[in-house]
């Protein structure tokens, strides 16, 4: 079964007001997908006042409910959400009403969890959580991934992992390196054995494990932090056609980031923003200016918000 949407209220232009329904729409499954169910229009309306509810269809309960007002055309970030990862019971009904919306902003429906988009994930797509964690401080390490929906196979999870050089957490600031592990698999259960590892942070149980080219390790800094990561400033947001990374300042003189080529990124590689989703494809980098430059951009990324580079 699925999730039902209804939006309704009022707009109010100039001089008028106008009631009704202003749109419906189905999410069928639970698919982790942003949909946009209505956008406020652009010109000829000051605002609107609307309601939103979602019905759940099914026997079973709806988990992982998301609902965001968003001005964001690719994804809503996440201090727009109204509702999140809430759970509908079966047959019942979430209302929000009273929702005071702009011209042009969205409303977005999300059924699931939105995973990084360099997700270690099963041959259906849907990403591979960590069920259980067993670090070492030295030696061998064995980390097991579960799938909550299609089950992955050994030779698709080779082939994904052989694209990468590493393989990390944000949340918990663990990583271990790829190209000597080894991989079994039964059923929807994956089991990780990798030897290039001394971290001393576990993976956490139930969050998704990333993939991904490691933008340079920060000097100074504690060494299993997420050093795929890095601050940065947009230099020119105008164009968007590169960044300019926040570690150049006094305050964070011994933080600069290694831009060395082929070290740590390759021309065609992506940079991507862990907010915002934006993407843009690397054509070169200034070690001294802490710059990466862009062939082509996707989305805007935003001050601040943290970046990784991967390999497509």
């Amino acid at each position: 079964m699925s999730l039902s949407i209804t939006v309704h209220g009022f707009q109010t232009l100039d001089g008028s007001q106008t009631a009704g329904r202003w749109a419906t729409a189905e999410i069928p499954t639970e698919d982790s997908t942003n949909y946009t169910v209505y956008t406020v229009p652009p010109i000829g309306v000051t605002y609107m006042i609307l309601a939103i509810s979602i019905t759940n269809k099914a026997v079973a309960s709806a988990n992982y409910v998301n609902i965001a007002l968003s001005d964001d055309p690719v994804r809503p970030r996440g201090k727009e959400f109204i509702e999140f990862n809430s759970s509908l019971v079966p047959n019942g009904t979430l209302e929000r009403t009273q929702l005071m919306v702009s011209p042009g902003q969205k409303i977005i429906v999300r059924w699931g969890i939105e995973y990084p988009d360099n997700a270690l994930s099963s041959d259906d797509g849907s990403a591979l959580l960590v069920s259980s964690s067993t670090p070492q401080s030295i030696g061998a390490d064995q980390l097991q991934l579960e799938s909550r929906f299609g089950a992955p196979t050994q030779v698709a999870l080779e082939t994904l992992l052989g694209k990468y050089k590493y393989a990390y957490q944000l949340q918990s600031g663990s990583r271990f390196a790829l190209g000597a592990e080894t991989v079994a698999v039964n059923g929807q259960i994956a089991t990780i054995d990798f030897t290039d590892n001394d971290h001393v942070t576990p993976f956490g149980i139930g969050n998704a494990v990333e993939l991904g080219t490691l933008v340079g390790d920060f000097t100074g800094a504690e060494p299993y932090a997420p050093v795929t990561i890095a601050s940065f400033v947009l230099a020119d947001p105008t164009f968007g056609d590169h960044i300019t990374l926040n570690n150049t300042g006094t305050a964070d003189s011994d933080r600069v980031v290694d831009l060395t080529v082929d070290d740590n990124w390759s021309v065609g590689d992506e940079c991507v923003g862990a907010i915002t989703g934006a993407v843009g494809v690397v054509s070169a980098a200034d070690q001294a200016a802490q710059r990466i430059e862009f062939s082509a951009v996707t989305g805007t990324f935003e001050p601040n918000e943290k970046v990784y580079i991967r390999t497509p």
